[in-house]
């Protein structure tokens, strides 16, 4: 009987799926995209939660004990160099902020941390339901005065040229209470691809390849007499020739000779 037992409990174990732990951080968005009034309303640019946010912040893993670190790396900004900041609000019942970024005026990185008891409504009287997930939020493009520089704002009518359009890469990760923020890996370069070459320079000269010596030259154009017609050059080749005698005439004309003079002492 124990041992029935044990084999049954074997063979539960086989067949029964493994609950995978509780991630304690995951990424919420990792977005490239330019922040325009093409792209924004009010100066908001909405994304979707990705794939890997939990349905839950609160259960198995309740991150409202922990932080969120957000990464702006600002790739292009109009000249000026207008201060500007950067802030996260999630799209939860009711609206929850993150603090607004350090003020930046040039193109880099933008890295800071919001703790969630430090969220913007987080810290007063209201308080969201985190249970019900997050599907979206708005990342909001300010001035260092807490204004938000799109047309359809009064008095940003023209001014807010002075901020958008913008390219920005942002990337929030959410981490668990004590959970070390590890910087994304960037892809490694490929070594076979050329390196991007500026159109205003012109290409190198290339110089020609040395002649070989082995490969005759093309033979000249052959002189002409005064009535037009093309005088040839005796041949130089190492074939038979009838032209001249050469040392194997001369030699035969001497053998014939000696005969000669042979046959005449004789007679």
């Amino acid at each position: 009987m124990r041992r029935a037992k044990l084999l049954l409990w074997s063979l539960l174990g086989a067949v029964t799926p493994a609950i995978p732990a509780a991630a304690s951080s995951f990424v919420f968005t990792d977005v490239t995209y330019e922040h325009s009034p093409a792209t924004t309303k009010d100066s908001h640019y909405r994304v979707m939660s990705s794939m890997e946010t939990p349905t839950n912040w609160v259960s198995p893993v309740n991150y409202l004990e922990g932080r969120v670190h957000m990464r702006l790396e600002v790739l292009t900004k109009p000249a000026g160099e207008a201060p500007t900041r950067y802030q996260v609000c999630f799209e939860v019942s009711p609206y929850e902020c993150t603090q607004q970024s350090p003020t930046y005026r040039t193109l880099g990185v933008v890295e800071w941390e919001t703790s969630f008891s430090d969220f913007y409504f987080s810290a007063g009287s209201r308080k969201a339901d985190w249970t019900k997930g997050v599907p979206d939020a708005a990342l909001i493009l300010k001035d260092d005065m807490n204004n938000k520089p799109a047309p359809e704002n009064p008095g940003w009518e023209e001014k807010y040229k002075l901020y958008q359009p913008t390219k920005l890469h942002f990337t929030l990760t959410v981490l668990s209470k004590g959970e070390v923020y590890v910087p994304p890996t960037l892809p490694p370069v490929d070594a076979g691809t050329p390196p991007v070459v500026d159109s205003g320079t012109p290409p190198p000269v290339i110089p020609l390849p040395a002649a070989d010596s082995g490969t005759a030259a093309p033979p000249a154009t052959p002189p002409t007499t005064a009535a037009g017609t093309v005088k040839l050059s005796p041949s130089v080749t190492g074939g038979c020739s009838a032209g001249g005698a050469g040392p194997a005439g001369s030699a035969l004309f001497a053998l014939l000779g000696a005969l000669l003079w042979a046959r005449r002492q004789r007679a």
